[in-house]
């Protein structure tokens, strides 16, 4: 595999842009198998974590897939359509990090009432939050209106 050593200041990035640069160019076909973290860390010169966050960054995209156990496979040489937000400078850790953020707010009242033993508040505060889960999960919120 061709491949040059990461001088850029975000490596994760040039990791993602070089694997990608070979899937575009046809070294890297659909379907193929992709090194293992460990090949790709010493070919890159970086660490595993890094070539670990480059190839999240390009699952999040739709241009490889992980099989558990099997390793990691070119599955399209475009970037899918739902990928774009993250194309466009989001980082997992970035979208984690404000998930975590989010729901750590919709917990601060059952957190609450538990660290004041208050049972019957923290029954009514879970209660309301997986009330609010089963309204999000509601197909009808997720469908177009012309579906219902």
């Amino acid at each position: 595999m061709r491949v040059r050593r990461i001088e850029r200041a975000s490596a994760p990035e040039a990791v993602r842009d070089q694997i990608l640069e070979l899937i575009q160019e046809g070294e890297l076909t659909v379907g193929s198998k992709l090194p293992s973290e460990q090949e790709m860390a010493r070919s890159f010169g970086v660490s595993r974590p890094v070539v670990r966050e480059g190839l999240g960054r390009l699952r999040s995209i739709g241009v490889i897939e992980s099989r558990s156990g099997s390793g990691s496979f070119v599955r399209s040489a475009r970037i899918a359509p739902q990928g774009l937000l993250l194309a466009g400078g989001y980082t997992s850790d970035e979208l984690h990090e404000i998930r975590s953020e989010i729901e750590v707010q919709e917990h601060t009242a059952i957190v609450e009432a538990i660290r004041r033993r208050d049972r019957a508040g923290a029954a009514a505060a879970m209660q309301s939050h997986l009330n609010g889960i089963r309204r999000r999960l509601a197909p009808t919120d997720w469908s177009p209106p012309e579906a219902h």
